[in-house]
């Protein structure tokens, strides 16, 4: 993307229909402490609904979105993730386009257009190693990584926001 259209400081995205198991959203936030740990300069948006679309049952605290920041407060990190919501197509392509590094994770289930639409973004792109994920990004267009391996999001990240690194990416 565009380095002007980039956020002024560092910031790490992670789009989905409904915050989720299937779209491993649980294993995203436990990662979350951290790599904000790790990072004291990066700031997580988070893109979506606080609903489950593809079963399951959400956690005691009624919802995933709820569950979550719960964590994250408990860590003391509540005031560098921001909860976006739903964003129309307009807003969730500046949105993409604004990132740093983009998070997708899922399942082996079908790919999702918020994949489409980072891929299109050409923004740098962290996704699972599952088989659909690879049928969009085989060609090294993401850093694949296996999202059930507590860790799995530290080095990718660290990687994705060093400008000397070999991240993948669309467009540069």
């Amino acid at each position: 993307p565009d380095p002007s259209q980039r956020a002024a400081t560092p910031l790490l995205t992670y789009g989905t229909r409904g915050m989720e198991p299937m779209r491993a959203f649980p294993q995203f936030i436990r990662e979350l402490p951290e790599v904000l740990k790790r990072h004291p300069t990066l700031h997580v948006d988070i893109a979506g609904s606080d609903e489950v679309n593809y079963g399951g049952q959400p956690p005691s605290q009624g919802s995933w979105g709820t569950w979550a920041q719960g964590l994250l407060k408990h860590h003391g990190i509540e005031q560098r993730v921001s909860w976006r919501g739903h964003l129309p197509l307009e807003r969730y392509v500046a949105w993409l386009q604004s990132s740093w590094c983009h998070v997708y994770l899922t399942h082996p289930f079908v790919a999702s257009w918020s994949l489409v639409e980072a891929l299109a973004c050409g923004c740098p792109l962290i996704a699972s190693d599952v088989e659909p994920v690879r049928e969009f990004c085989g060609a090294g267009l993401a850093e694949l990584v296996d999202h059930r391996q507590p860790g799995f999001l530290q080095g990718a990240v660290l990687r994705c926001l060093n400008p000397t690194s070999k991240a993948p990416a669309l467009s540069t």
